[in-house]
């Protein structure tokens, strides 16, 4: 006697998702259950074993298909919802020493009858940046089937998450059923959220926290590197809660002066003085202020037309470049030390403003017109150039 090989219907390739599994699982099994009905029948109808395989597993096989029918892949109620604990205390979590969560949800599934014969529960799950409630199935794209568990599980670790982010997770009951029963071959119950409003959406933290030991670089910079400057904290001026000596600006008329550049616009300077050590501050904070009116201004006065630079300590001059030659400057310039905030509640000790006093430069304006000293090679009121100046050539 020949045999030939029993080929099964549907092959594994490893990349099946569970829900497709089980439903490969389900079909092979129908399949398989065919065939050992045929060898039942031609052994019931002979007398003979077909090979001492079938003869030494005769009786598991034959339960195996006389039970098939009592699983619950025939039961057609459509599973029960789990339920989610609405005292806050469904979802919960644990912040790794990389800085990544642990996120943790509970539930209950407690019933008797079909609607609690289940296979298990998928848990659903949405990851966003916004703290806006979710509803699952308003954007399925956006909603991942994260895990499968077996029906006796109540609850599941979702690990290392990003902890500065959203989740919103949803948990549904299952049961894989024959495809007469459902086309799809699963029933499911609703997918339930947690209704606490702290975990619709959940987040572990608002920052994310590095607590293991950093052995590399940090920025490119060598971690030795680091620590060393770490250690040296306290001997930094961010300690220091002496006040800054204001910087001096003179009143010979040389603090501020302009040059004019070939597009008609200007290049404006200022210069000042300080005889405090560069060690204790972090640097200079410079103030302008644009204006078409001569009138003198004080800085503060409107601070959302004052226009705002920082430089390094070491410098004593500021240059704005390309400005409109016909309008009013005014300069102010200040020393700052950043500093702890037990040391100041802001975490800066400042000087004063010092702006110039020569009313000649406070404020100060380059030049009462606009000039062009470049050349002009395209249009003049939408006129050729070249006709322009051919018919001034003409009228001479």
């Amino acid at each position: 006697m020949s045999y030939s090989v029993i080929n099964l219907p549907f092959g594994f390739t490893g990349k099946e998702t569970v829900r497709e599994l089980a439903m490969k699982i389900n079909d092979n099994l129908r399949e398989t259950e065919f065939y050992l009905n045929q060898l039942q029948k031609y052994e019931n109808a002979t007398g003979i074993p077909i090979n001492d395989l079938v003869d030494t597993n005769n009786a598991s096989w034959s339960a195996t298909a006389t039970n098939f029918d009592a699983r619950n892949d025939r039961i057609s109620t459509t599973p029960a919802d789990p339920v989610i604990a609405s005292d806050g205390s469904a979802v919960d979590h644990v912040i790794n020493t990389d800085g990544s969560a642990d996120v943790s949800i509970e539930w209950t599934h407690t019933g008797t009858g079909d609607a609690y014969d289940i296979d298990g529960f998928i848990l659903w799950l949405r990851v966003s940046t916004s703290s806006a409630a979710y509803t699952f199935g308003t954007t399925p794209a956006e909603e991942t089937d994260y895990a499968y568990v077996s029906a006796n599980k109540r609850a599941i670790i979702l690990p290392a998450l990003a902890a500065d982010k959203y989740y919103t997770i949803g948990i549904q009951a299952y049961r894989m059923v024959d495809q007469d029963i459902n086309a799809d071959g699963i029933l499911t119950s609703a997918i339930v959220q947690p209704s606490a409003a702290g975990e619709n959406p959940y987040r572990p933290s608002a920052n994310v926290a590095f607590a293991g030991d950093v052995s590399g670089t940090i920025n490119s910079i060598a971690v030795a590197t680091v620590t060393t400057a770490v250690s040296n904290f306290n001997t930094r001026n961010d300690r220091d809660n002496t006040a800054i000596t204001n910087p001096t600006i003179a009143t010979d008329g040389t603090a501020v002066d302009h040059v004019i550049n070939t597009d008609g616009s200007a290049t404006v300077s200022l210069e000042w003085s300080w005889t405090g050590d560069e060690e204790d501050i972090d640097g200079w904070t410079i103030y302008v202020y644009q204006s078409d009116s001569s009138s003198s201004y004080t800085m503060g006065t409107t601070e959302s037309a004052e226009q705002v630079y920082n430089y390094t300590p070491e410098k004593r001059a500021f240059i704005l470049p390309s400005v409109p030659a016909n309008r009013y400057y005014t300069f102010g310039i200040q020393a700052f030390r950043k500093v702890d905030q037990d040391i100041s509640s802001t975490g800066f000790i400042k000087s004063s403003i010092i702006q110039p006093s020569l009313a000649a430069e406070n404020p100060y304006r380059p030049s009462s017109s606009v000039a062009f000293a470049g050349n002009v090679t395209g249009t003049l009121d939408g006129t050729s150039v070249s006709t322009v100046v051919n018919s001034a050539s003409n009228s001479v």
